[in-house]
């Protein structure tokens, strides 16, 4: 985190993520579709997941997003967040905060939205050798996903 950040009030927006856990204990991988506005995004791994707007917390934003992308609904008391970052979007100056969720979902059926085109469900030894592209995952997942593995939180993956 840069050390400038010194408060809520320095942030800007959030992004959120979330790992969901089928019951198998795999990890939902999704792959986005044909990205007009960002090209270089296009046909790349993602999470679940996205820009939370102004009127809701990251945690209803995480929801919201998971929601619209796969279909799945997940109750908000079954959302755990387990890392965040804050970072200055290079150019603007604009800091925005990162988040991580986790949870445990009871399907592995998936309704794709228009933005991806195809998922899988993944090993979490796939995902730790995942490359991802894009503004959130700079400087974020790896060390995200790191400290998720030696806290023991997705272990059992």
């Amino acid at each position: 985190m840069d050390g400038s950040v010194q408060s809520n009030h320095d942030v800007k927006g959030y992004v959120a993520k979330c790992l969901l856990i089928n019951p198998d204990n795999r990890i939902l991988l999704l792959k986005i579709g044909e990205h007009t506005k960002y090209p270089y995004l296009s046909h790349t791994s993602d999470l679940p997941g996205g820009i939370v707007k102004e009127n809701e917390t990251p945690d209803e934003g995480a929801q919201r997003e998971t929601r619209e992308e796969t279909g799945i609904d997940i109750p908000l008391s079954e959302l755990r967040e387990v890392y965040r970052a804050r970072t200055v979007v290079a150019g603007v100056g604009t800091v925005v905060e990162k988040r991580l969720y986790l949870a445990q979902v009871t399907t592995s059926e998936v309704n794709l939205s228009y933005e991806h085109q195809s998922y899988r469900w993944i090993t979490l030894d796939e995902l730790l050798h995942k490359k991802f592209v894009g503004f959130y995952f700079d400087d974020f997942i790896e060390e995200a996903l790191r400290r998720l593995v030696d806290e023991r939180l997705i272990e059992t993956i």
